[in-house]
């Protein structure tokens, strides 16, 4: 590929990412005053607790998944490589600790309420 073509379809793609980054913003600010305004001051604390406990618990639950995938199969050419690689690893290792974590959390939640 030309390096012309190639930095065109880079700076799109990162545009792309940029972009739906800015709308994901821009969204929550109009969710707050949504929220607060629907669901009064102890609800809103309720799923704001649980958006803060789901933020926490998934880049464990991950375990780092995004970043192996990016390291470790960026240089592969085939895509049935890659689909066979990702979904092999996204099944057994994110899908089998993410039920994992979500067990934990199920089970000790009594222990966690009445330890705040």
């Amino acid at each position: 590929m030309e390096p012309i073509k190639e930095y065109t379809r880079f700076t799109r793609q990162v545009s792309y990412v940029l972009f739906a980054n800015i709308i994901t913003v821009l969204l929550g600010f109009l969710q707050l005053p949504i929220l607060t305004k629907g669901l009064g001051a102890n609800l809103y604390g309720t799923w704001s607790l649980i958006n803060a406990t789901i933020s926490l618990i998934a880049p464990f639950a991950l375990l780092g998944f995004g970043d192996a995938i990016l390291r470790f199969l960026a240089a592969e050419k085939d895509k049935g490589r890659i689909r066979e690689d990702f979904l092999s690893a996204l099944f057994s290792i994110v899908l089998v600790s993410g039920i994992a974590f979500a067990l934990l959390l199920f089970f000790l939640s009594d222990y966690l309420v009445n330890q705040i």
